[in-house]
């Protein structure tokens, strides 16, 4: 789960047809775990026939700040139910 000013959220990505594969939102999740490795990051990008996919580690904590950082706009926090 996701958490946002003590609001549960999921991180989601709805829009990742948009995506262009930079790595920001990576590079933003690994930074929140104290670390600048790719590897602890809560979420993959990963290229599927010319495009990009996410894959995201829905038990780990990020921020809006996760978010807000990708210049096209790809990921979401969801109310989670």
């Amino acid at each position: 789960m996701c958490y946002i000013i003590g609001t549960m959220a999921k991180l989601t990505a709805p829009h990742m047809e948009r995506c262009v594969g930079c790595l920001l939102c990576v590079l933003a999740s690994a930074r929140e775990r104290g670390s600048l490795s790719l590897e602890d990051s809560a979420i993959k990008i990963v290229s599927e026939n010319g495009s990009f996919a996410a894959q995201i580690d829905a038990g780990v904590v990020v921020s809006a700040d996760v978010v807000k950082i990708c210049p096209r706009n790809c990921l979401a926090l969801e109310e989670a139910s």
